[in-house]
């Protein structure tokens, strides 16, 4: 039997009856030569069961695991058992598009530099009923001082990296605490910093479901672990600003604007004016246009 061109991995907890329709868009694939990896991260809700009962697809494989508190080790783990050239992430409450796998494919056949390929996504809010466009696209000459600095353009359900890359460069999703939520960030961060070649597809291929469910939802342990990212590539992984501290005044600035942001939409204003008076103090030049648009949209 062949090898898979694509390893599809799925980390789960407690998401049966969410993972048949994100199994479902995978198994609506145009392009049809992939496994699926499911990592069960410690489910207690038949997950497993239902699977067997409802799916007889021989290129599904599912494992159960002890909880490990985020989906970084079952990514990991998925990567480890990958036979595919190229692995394809999906969270369990995310939906892919029917052409998503031969889009990326397609773009594989005519960019064979590629190292990562990530494309655009519709975020379904379920809670409001609501759909959002977010194009992922990023034009840069030095695409891993442009992601710090002005943010994360990948996604996890729009990303597809080169098996070998990883394997190659001992690249991994950190497993650390304190990496929690932002483990894809950090991984796509040391992806462009040992060279990876990322590449766009400026299509949306794919529905980010958000359903209150979502980690991403821990705010405070979301904006806490970023600012240590930050301070880790600051100090330790960045080499193009010889001003460590001044490049981590200028990522703090961006913390504390983020914590401004949410003051703002809570309208707790004594914590509104010190993280506004922090983000200022620590680089004053970098965010005046995006308070003053934020504020205007808040008495709009």
């Amino acid at each position: 039997m062949n090898s898979p061109f694509f390893s599809v991995i799925i980390p789960t907890y407690n998401r049966k009856t969410k993972l048949h329709i994100c199994l479902d868009s995978v198994l609506s694939q145009t392009f049809i030569n992939y496994e699926i990896i499911i990592i069960d991260n410690g489910s207690t809700d038949n997950t497993g069961k239902m699977i067997i009962e409802k799916y007889r697809d021989s290129r599904i494989y599912y494992f159960w695991q002890e909880g490990s508190g985020s989906p970084a080790n079952p990514r990991n783990q998925g990567i480890r058992k990958a036979q595919g050239d190229w692995v394809a992430f999906l969270d369990s409450d995310d939906v892919w598009h029917p052409k998503k796998l031969e889009s990326v494919y397609d773009k594989i056949q005519s960019k064979t530099e590629a190292d990562v390929i990530c494309h655009n996504e519709r975020m379904h809010d379920q809670l409001n009923n609501k759909f959002h466009q977010i194009s992922h696209v990023r034009i840069a000459n030095d695409i891993y001082k442009s992601m710090l600095i002005e943010g994360n353009c990948l996604s996890p359900s729009a990303t597809s990296i080169r098996r070998s890359v990883l394997i190659d460069n001992d690249l991994h999703f950190n497993e650390a605490p304190e990496f929690a939520i932002v483990e894809d960030y950090d991984l796509w961060l040391r992806l462009a910093k040992n060279g990876a070649m990322i590449v766009f597809i400026n299509k949306t291929l794919t529905d980010y479901v958000v359903d209150g469910g979502n980690m991403i939802d821990d705010w405070v342990k979301y904006i806490n672990n970023l600012e240590h990212l930050y301070k880790y590539h600051a100090f330790t992984v960045q080499d193009f600003e010889p001003n460590k501290k001044k490049l981590h005044n200028i990522l703090q600035a961006k913390i504390h604007f983020y914590r401004f942001k949410k003051a703002l939409q809570g309208k707790m204003y004594l914590e509104l004016i010190y993280e506004l008076s922090q983000s200022l103090y620590k680089s004053p030049f970098l965010i005046p246009k995006k308070i003053i648009s934020k504020i205007k949209s808040a008495i709009g």
